[in-house]
This record gives C-alpha cells, sequence and structure tokens, in this order.
C-alpha cells in the first residue's frame, strides 16, 4: 500500500489563530457548507464580513460548544450572523465562549 500525503490549505479562519476576540466581534456571510472536525464542526462561511468590513470570500469558522448547540438545524445556504458574547461558566463550573446566531428571514 503507498500513501500519498494531503496538502489542503486552511485558508482565512474566524478567530484567527491569534485573535482574542471582544465581545461584540462578529462575522457574517451565506453558510457555504458544515465540516466535521476533530471536536465537533466547523462552518464555511462565504461573501464574508467581519465587525461589518468586507472580509474575504471564504472564511472558516471554528466550532465551539456552544456554537454546535445553537447552529444545529440551520440550513447551508442561510445568511447568517455570529455575535461574540463573551466567556461565561458552564453548569460544570468551566468558562466557554458565548454566541448568539442570527438567521436572515
Amino acid at each position: 500500500m503507498t500513501y500519498e500525503k494531503v496538502e489542503r490549505e486552511l485558508g482565512a479562519v474566524w478567530p484567527a489563530k491569534d485573535q482574542e476576540l471582544k465581545e461584540g466581534d462578529f462575522v457574517e456571510g451565506n453558510l457555504k457548507e458544515v465540516r466535521a472536525g476533530e471536536y465537533g464542526n466547523n462552518y464555511v462561511l462565504e461573501k464574508v464580513s467581519i465587525n461589518g468590513e468586507k472580509s474575504v470570500e471564504d472564511l472558516l469558522v471554528w466550532g465551539k460548544t456552544i456554537l454546535h448547540t445553537k447552529m444545529d438545524g440551520i440550513e447551508v445556504g442561510s445568511k447568517i450572523k455570529i455575535e461574540y458574547l463573551g466567556k461565561i461558566e458552564t453548569g460544570t463550573g468551566r468558562m466557554a465562549q458565548n454566541y448568539d446566531v442570527f438567521v436572515d428571514k
């Protein structure tokens, strides 16, 4: 058996690896794809703006536990806005990143 390494550019992500989100930061665009990741789903948006400024054509939004719950059932193709609300304490005493998710009707 012969293996060939798969090379895939990750592209733009939100939040960026070195980006510290602030309350009120948001990203909006059309939900293009839901990708299964190592720790849950990640979301690909197209025609993206970040904090109201036009950004990139495609953007990968890292999934987080609370975000997974709020994104459940949103259909690919929907125009959405994801807003960071800050960190909250969960029922187990751990800190988690909290988000609001809006769908354009």
